[in-house]
């Protein structure tokens, strides 16, 4: 007979095999694909891992891996939401806000930005922008700051923008108005193309507001700018938020948004019209803009 450690890697090899064959392709769209692939070609694969979802909490409290890290932080779900209680409630959103703006390895600050993403907590969405301004670095336990890579740190930035259009708090409006109105950036092209990129996901993540503040701030967009993409983004994202469908013609906007302005203006017609997808363009690097983060909140009253 053969021993349980030959077992599990016959039975692992015998998976591989039959993924390439493609036996195994309808039962994997229900686990998800590329999630199942990921897991069983690691280098730290270990069977057992399939079928043995560990305790989060005990990941978190024991394991530095930050591949382990980061599948225990997305796999907190907030206790208000499924029948949990208030101490629960304040235990996880504690710790994701620590790991937001803390964890070590970027793949693990993601996850926790992933998560309170799908958080209604108001508190989440100072998380998150809390998350933005730390994006560029972490302290060690011996207090040593550590700066990510400026293409990472630039990546997690826009994961947090796009998470707080997720989230959908209202006071994230301030936060994304603020990163759309950046002037562009000076110098490099990496750099330009970063301010760019945060600027197109503060203009996606507005769709999700029907606020005054974000409709003028990506009409302004539309008035001023003069980037295709990020026009095209400010557009698609007016006709989310006010559910309107008027063509990318600022003036047509601008009446509609700001009638009493002008006596004499007519409401525009509302023209169906194909709207160009903007393609979001991963973030090069952070430059040396960055703006001043504000306060986490504090627990709501109950």
């Amino acid at each position: 007979m053969l021993e349980q450690g030959s077992r599990d890697r016959l039975v692992a090899r015998s998976v591989r095999y039959l993924l390439l064959a493609g036996v195994l392709a309808t039962p994997l769209l229900s686990l998800g694909c590329a999630d199942f692939w990921d897991e069983i070609t690691d280098r730290n694969f270990e069977f057992k891992s399939l079928y043995v979802k560990p305790n989060p909490f005990l990941v978190l409290n024991e394991s530095q891996d930050g591949t382990k890290r980061a599948k225990a932080l997305r796999a907190l779900h907030e206790p208000s939401q499924n029948g949990g209680s208030l101490a629960d409630q304040e235990t996880v959103l504690k710790l994701l806000t620590t790991a937001a703006v803390s964890e070590h390895t970027a793949v693990a600050r993601m996850a926790a930005i992933e998560s309170l993403g799908r958080f209604k907590d108001p508190r989440a969405a100072d998380a998150l922008i809390a998350a933005y301004y730390a994006a560029n670095k972490y302290r060690t336990a011996g207090g040593d700051e550590i700066k990510y890579p400026l293409e990472m740190a630039a990546v997690l930035r826009c994961q947090s923008i796009n998470a707080l259009g997720r989230q959908g708090d209202p006071k994230a409006v301030e936060h994304l108005v603020t990163v759309l109105k950046q002037p562009p950036a000076r110098g490099a092209e990496t750099d330009k193309q970063m301010v760019m990129d945060e600027r197109i996901a503060a203009a996606r993540a507005l769709a999700k507001f029907h606020d005054p503040r974000a409709e003028d701030a990506l009409l302004n967009v539309m008035k001023s700018e003069k980037d295709i993409a990020l026009k095209d983004c400010a557009h698609e994202s007016l006709r989310a938020a006010t559910g309107k469908k008027l063509p990318a013609d600022a003036d047509a906007w601008d009446n509609l948004l700001h009638p009493g302005d002008n006596p004499s203006a007519v409401v525009a017609r509302e023209q169906p019209q194909p709207v160009n997808q903007a393609g979001f363009r991963q973030p090069v690097n952070p430059g040396a803009q960055t703006l001043q983060p504000g306060s986490i909140g504090t627990p709501p009253r109950q």
